[in-house]
């Protein structure tokens, strides 16, 4: 997923989410 480059507020929170549960 490319959430830098893209510029996705949505899936910039996910990710966050989901590194911290990786």
């Amino acid at each position: 997923m490319e959430t830098a480059a893209g510029g996705w507020g949505v899936w910039d929170g996910v990710v966050a989410v989901v590194a911290c549960l990786c």
